[in-house]
């Protein structure tokens, strides 16, 4: 009776050895490509200079993973629910200061973009006490308006405060 099951037992032992040894070759031999893009389009680009002039002595980080700057509070089920929310989301511009603490976010808002979206990205930065200001594409604002809308010289903008700059 014994030798039965081993008779019985013998082939699908070997079977699931096989498909192992040749599972790791298949995944190998399957290669993907792929190719480079540009980090910022170029309407990004030629705002992220204007935002560089208009804050010299900070640092403006583009294309920032949201994950990277925000973390979900709650228990292990819930977390990992928020942090699906921000797992693919990026954040145009990310300025700091010289000691790398974080000021504001800077959006440039473009026909792509989707007002309740939008709404719904800057209340979860919001919820973490970080401010977000969006300029709209079309403007093209100024080195000044820029910094002016960043840095306002006679306010001081209070954490979790967002609104839109210069539509």
């Amino acid at each position: 009776m014994h030798m039965d099951r081993l008779f019985l037992f013998l082939p699908v032992v070997t079977m699931v050895l096989v498909v192992v040894a040749i599972a790791p070759r298949r995944m190998r031999a399957r290669s993907f490509s792929y190719t480079r893009c540009e980090i910022l389009t170029p309407n990004e680009a030629e705002f992220f200079g204007r935002l560089r002039a208009a804050l010299p002595d900070h640092y403006v980080f583009p294309q920032v993973a949201m994950s990277a700057i925000i973390t979900p509070k709650g228990y292990a089920r819930s977390r990992q629910a928020a942090f699906n929310q921000i797992s693919r989301k990026r954040i145009d511009f990310v300025i700091c200061t010289d000691r790398l603490e974080l000021v504001v976010l800077v959006e440039l808002d473009d026909r792509t973009h989707d007002a309740r979206r939008d709404a719904k990205r800057d209340a979860m930065t919001r919820s973490a006490g970080i401010r977000t200001i969006r300029f709209s594409s079309s403007r093209r604002p100024s080195v000044s308006e820029i910094r002016a809308a960043i840095l306002p010289p006679s306010v001081v903008p209070k954490a979790g405060d967002s609104f839109t700059a210069l539509d």
